[in-house]
């Protein structure tokens, strides 16, 4: 035990240095990020999708020509593909029409281009999950355009944080496409896209900005050295250091929220007239939520949850049923709430929206649940809705 306060006490002198420096660096102007300030720091169509899109644009504001989309092809991953970069059209959200029953066919691509002969369609996803067959809708779409001679050749791009595979419920173990990760490939591109940048001051801090963004996005955005400074104590104490790993930091964020949130939640939800509940947050179940909701609504609740899965990332707000309901029993789809930022969908009558601040509950994230910031944050988002709820005399089944 002596060993392991020891441990933290240098981590956390270590950590307070480099604090420090950040704090200096933020006096100076290097943390300012134009995403993350105007709270698009997640959004996949009016983020991602749509700043990616206009770089790949040989006809983009940026100025470049296609210098930028040559070498995005040229990307290891990119290589095999023949794709003509004279004449490209690019489209963001592009509609292939209405999903039919059985979700072979219709949607939205999240970005195309397409040349003469040519089409590249990138399936965008940061936090949103796999939808049902979703990227056979899309190879389908690909392989009509084909058979109907627009087209005579295409590919299909797969485009995650750390470049993982699509789901088998995406792609029906039936679609050929190629993974992409923010992570390596694209933060690798856009550094080759700052050289041929380097005379246009605008687009270089742009392109600066989001790199920053994609650092943050993926846990990368402590330096190196940084990192190092924090190892060099870790290994002169390797049997805490161990017993710290072995702890995991999921069994201390549940540690934490459970000692510092919960009670907090509950009683902001008795003070509303509400009922706060929570799936087993601390499970290997796949959905973590959290439901505030009055007595009398029979299924709906204002309800935050991750959209990835297992993992604490993806968090979002919404007023969905809490039950396994029939379809004459839903909410039918609705003008959306000023409260949500998304448009109303089947099963999200009113919208949704991301929680920008915690929509991941990385283990930093504990500082703000024990200074109680964090739950102050769940408050306001959920009283917004709330109030918005009792001002139209919206009635909840």
């Amino acid at each position: 035990m002596d060993k392991l306060e020891s441990l933290l006490i240098e981590v956390k002198n270590g950590l307070d240095k480099i604090n420090t420096a950040k704090e200096e660096s933020r006096k100076r102007g290097e943390q300012f990020n134009i995403f993350n300030i105007l709270g698009l720091s997640t959004n996949e169509t009016r983020t991602h999708s749509a700043f990616l899109a206009e770089l790949l644009n040989p006809d983009g504001n940026h100025g470049c020509g296609k210098i930028f989309l040559e070498e995005f092809l040229h990307l290891d991953s990119l290589k095999e593909i023949h794709f003509n970069t004279d004449n490209v059209n690019v489209v963001v959200e592009q509609s292939i029409g209405n999903k039919n029953e059985d979700a072979t066919e219709g949607g939205r691509l999240d970005i195309v281009l397409q040349s003469s002969d040519s089409m590249i369609i990138i399936e965008n996803k940061i936090y949103a999950s796999d939808q049902e067959n979703q990227l056979l809708r899309y190879d389908n779409y690909a392989k009509k355009c084909l058979k109907d001679g627009k087209i005579k050749d295409y590919s299909i791009i797969y485009l995650t944080l750390d470049g993982h595979e699509a789901s088998e419920e995406s792609t029906n173990n039936k679609v050929d496409y190629i993974c992409l990760s923010y992570r390596n490939d694209i933060i690798k591109w856009l550094e080759h896209c700052l050289c041929y940048a380097i005379q246009k001051p605008l687009v270089r801090e742009t392109i600066q900005q989001y790199i920053a963004l994609l650092n943050q996005l993926t846990n990368q955005d402590m330096g190196q050295n940084e990192f190092n400074q924090i190892f060099q104590i870790l290994v002169k104490y390797p049997e805490a250091t161990a017993e710290i790993f072995h702890l995991g930091s999921t069994k201390y964020l549940g540690y934490v929220f459970e000692n510092y949130v919960r009670n907090k939640l509950h009683d902001f939800a008795q003070k509303n007239n509400l009922i706060f509940t929570t799936t087993d947050l601390w499970s290997n179940n796949d959905c973590k939520s959290l439901y505030f909701y009055k007595k009398e609504w029979k299924h709906y609740a204002i309800i935050i949850s991750n959209e990835h899965k297992s993992d604490f990332h993806g968090f979002f707000l919404r007023i969905a049923s809490r039950n396994h309901i029939q379809e004459s029993e839903m909410i039918p789809e609705s003008e959306k709430l000023v409260a949500f930022e998304n448009k109303p969908n089947k099963y999200w009558p009113y919208g949704w929206s991301w929680l920008h601040k915690y929509d991941n509950w990385w283990s930093t994230t504990t500082v703000d649940m024990i200074n109680g910031s964090f739950a102050k944050s769940i408050e306001a988002d959920v009283l917004s809705v709330l109030e918005e709820i009792n001002e139209k005399h919206i009635i909840m089944k």
